[in-house]
């Protein structure tokens, strides 16, 4: 077992104690002990008398270290039952401080010594008897100190011992907000480094809970479209496979779909989560505390096995603590305890670390839609460049008919062969006059405009590529690479494809708006991160070009609206919901079709078809 640490501060505060009890009070020995984690009690300091040094290195010299600095008590382990600083500990947490003494050194160190053992050592060092003191600090438990005597302590010798537990809980609580501040100061500046990702603040939220401020559990949800409440991350100081053998017993993931609460369905109103936001009179709690895990997870988990889920992680308390930005509630930060209550500190501090999970989350989502505004800046850039290069083809077209119109109005004086010359123009003239209409009539819709060029498709997906992973090489060779993001690529591209026409940075930014969103949807995913890209002749006058990815899917519900306007794929925090609607917009306008297919869980699928410049029949 890997034992929490302390600052080298407090562990020489607490030895200080240990050797005044011993060289003071004249004992045989001292240990004192903070209460970690709800449910650990761990000696941080001892300190033996000569004699009982001597007697512990000759009966027990490969057991010294266990029953020192390092030894660890586990409150509610069957094993420690019978404990005398178990049950010291256990007892005071619901009555008036009092120590507890016993005759037999064996009950102070069950069940690290055995009976004979102990009962050799107590003899041969003549300890008469040995106590527990807890010490308590504003209601709450924060350690033991634990003597021997050669002699049955007396009333003034507790109340001796009283005041050493009392420096020491002073000590211990006072080191404890001094190390959380830090911790707070630190988790705050991570925020900054990740404020351009939602997910990883959220994450660093809930890792900084259980790694930092030593709790049980941690798990954050947000507060969507719908008023839905689904959990964003969390972290647990259990194994994963403990964590994965309960999700698969409860049938539920805790990042999965069913992993969600709804504050306007009566089926969810008694559930943890919604009561905190929906609080009394409309107004949030500032926080809301529940001894059942179940009330957290009601109704998706059912009693029976979240009872079980609490007995095996070992939990006693749950707070929901609603952070808030101005009025406007963003969500809930659920921290996991094995301790039996929250002080007020501890709960301030949850408060503020909720704060910072709000402040964070928008940060998040300003740079988010910054980054959009600028894509959506980028992408009618790309339209204006379009436009221009229409309008300077328009210029050339209008000049070289003016040309001919002043012709014209020469005709009667030229020789007959320049006559014919200029007669032979007039199929040429018309022509231009049909792409002037066509470009007046299509400058609002630059795609429609084809170009005088014709387009490889191929290019215009290397492009794209190259954009969103500049680092990966990528060619019309490439069959398999894995990108600078973990994305492997698989490309199949159809040879001797031929070209459509259209602008080419258009096609290319169509191209890169559908496989950047497939990367983006991999980002929440289980599964490996594999996109595959095709393309192919479907017929005479049409190419196929399809978007695999392995990423979570979209619902059945939201399928038919991913192409609308305003609608996003990135749930939470929300895109701007442009970039699949102008895509498909630009394919229609040259005639062609975008479809997707997906499945919650599945990945999906964009299958795209344009029309060629040409018609061409099919190789046999």
């Amino acid at each position: 077992m890997q034992v929490p640490k302390i600052s080298s501060e407090l562990e020489n505060v607490l030895q200080q104690i240990a050797n005044d009890v011993v060289n003071r009070l004249g004992c045989m020995g001292a240990m004192v002990s903070t209460i970690e984690q709800g449910n650990l009690l761990i000696i941080r300091a001892h300190q033996l008398s000569e004699t009982l040094e001597e007697l512990s290195n000759k009966f027990f010299p490969d057991e010294t270290e266990a029953l020192g600095r390092g030894m660890v008590f586990k409150l509610r382990d069957p094993q420690f039952h019978n404990n005398l600083v178990v049950q010291a500990v256990l007892k005071n947490e619901d009555f008036p401080l009092s120590p507890i003494t016993s005759d037999f050194l064996y009950d102070l160190f069950s069940p690290y010594l055995s009976l004979n053992d102990a009962n050799e050592l107590q003899k041969a060092a003549c300890i008469a008897q040995v106590i527990v003191v807890p010490f308590q600090l504003q209601g709450e438990m924060v350690g033991c100190l634990m003597v021997a005597a050669s002699a049955h302590f007396t009333q003034r010798d507790i109340e001796f011992l009283n005041a050493f537990g009392q420096q020491a809980a002073t000590s211990i609580q006072s080191q404890r907000r001094l190390d959380t501040m830090q911790s707070l100061e630190q988790i705050i500046l991570q925020l900054q480094v990740h404020m351009s990702n939602e997910k990883d603040v959220l994450q660093e939220i809930v890792d900084a809970v259980v790694a930092e401020l030593g709790y049980a559990g941690a798990i954050v949800a947000t507060l969507e479209k719908n008023n839905a409440l689904p959990v964003r991350a969390y972290a647990i100081d259990e194994s994963a496979q403990m964590i994965f053998q309960l999700e698969e017993q409860a049938g539920v993931s805790l990042l999965g779909d069913q992993a969600v609460v709804y504050l306007d369905d009566d089926e969810f109103k008694d559930n943890l989560s919604v009561r905190a936001i929906r609080g009394l009179n409309g107004r949030s709690e500032s926080c809301l505390l529940s001894y059942h895990l179940y009330d957290l997870l009601r109704p998706v988990v059912n009693q029976e096995l979240a009872d079980e889920m609490q007995n095996v992680i070992g939990i006693q308390c749950v707070a929901a603590v609603p952070f808030f930005l101005g009025d406007k509630v963003l969500g809930n930060l659920f921290v996991i305890s094995r301790k039996p209550r929250f002080s007020k500190w501890e709960l301030s501090v949850l408060t503020a670390l909720g704060q910072q999970a709000a402040i964070g989350i928008n940060n998040a989502r300003l740079f988010r839609e910054t980054i959009e505004q600028r894509q959506i800046a980028q992408t009618f850039g790309r339209m204006a460049f379009s436009t221009v290069s229409s309008a300077h083809s328009l210029r050339n077209y209008v000049g070289n008919i003016n040309g001919f119109v002043q012709l014209l109005q020469m005709f009667p004086q030229l020789s007959p062969e320049h006559q014919q010359f200029i007669l032979d123009e007039v199929p040429t003239v018309v022509d231009q006059l049909d792409k002037i209409i066509t470009i007046l009539n299509n400058l609002n819709k630059p795609w429609e405009y084809k170009s005088d060029e014709p387009v490889d498709v191929h290019s215009c997906l290397i492009r794209a590529m190259t954009e969103i992973y500049p680092r990966t090489s990528i060619t019309t060779n490439t069959k398999k690479v894995k990108t600078e993001t973990g994305v492997i690529l698989y490309l199949q591209f159809a040879k001797h494809l031929p070209a459509v026409e259209t602008a080419r940075d258009m096609l290319s930014e169509a191209f890169r708006i559908i496989i950047k969103n497939a990367e983006e949807a991999m980002s929440t995913s289980d599964k490996p991160f594999e996109l595959w890209i095709s393309t192919k002749r479907l017929s005479e006058s049409e190419i196929e070009l399809v978007v695999r990815d392995t990423g979570s899917g979209i619902s059945k519900e939201d399928l038919d609206s991913i192409f609308d306007l305003g609608w996003s794929t990135k749930k939470s925090g929300g895109g701007m919901g442009f970039g699949l609607f102008w895509a498909k917009d630009y394919i229609d306008g040259l005639g062609g079709n975008i479809k997707a297919f997906s499945r919650l869980g599945e990945g999906t699928t964009f299958r795209i078809t344009l029309p060629l410049m040409t018609p061409e029949p099919l190789s046999t």
